[in-house]
């Protein structure tokens, strides 16, 4: 049985293929190594919270808190996080407050704003930030 020469088409193909394979293999080995390599305290530090609140990325510390939430991160033990913490709530209240008020439900937006006005109070030295959050949700 005579074997057939291999189309040069389908040898380019292949290599175009292989490079793909190999790309998406790559990106798949960093997204595991960044899951097992999560550090709350390392995510939630002083230099990455500075850069975040330089950078006004709110929607990050709202996401690492909420990790952190989601993970049962003792607040009370460790105090310096609370002003952190009250971004996070004071985000997440912010946009129910605008759904709520935007759909004329007054008595659910006013619980809300209840918890905006209670979290702006935990921002503490970080209360330059409220009205930047206000912005980024489209309160003002």
């Amino acid at each position: 049985m005579k074997k057939r020469p291999i189309n040069k088409g389908k040898r380019v193909l292949a290599v175009i293929l292989g490079i793909i394979w190999g790309i998406l293999a790559v990106i798949a080995v960093y997204d595991v190594v960044e899951i097992y390599s999560y550090n709350p305290y390392y995510v939630s530090g002083a230099d990455y919270t500075a850069k975040k609140v330089l950078a006004k990325d709110y929607g990050a510390i709202y996401y690492t808190i909420h990790s952190d939430v989601a993970q049962d991160f003792d607040f009370e033990a460790r105090p310096e996080y609370n002003e952190l913490k009250a971004i996070h709530d004071y985000v997440e209240a912010a946009a129910q407050y605008r759904m709520y008020s935007e759909n004329n439900q007054s008595d659910k937006a006013a619980r809300y704003k209840e918890r905006m006005d209670e979290a702006r109070k935990r921002l503490g030295k970080l209360a330059f930030t409220a009205s930047d959050m206000d912005k980024m949700i489209g309160l003002k």
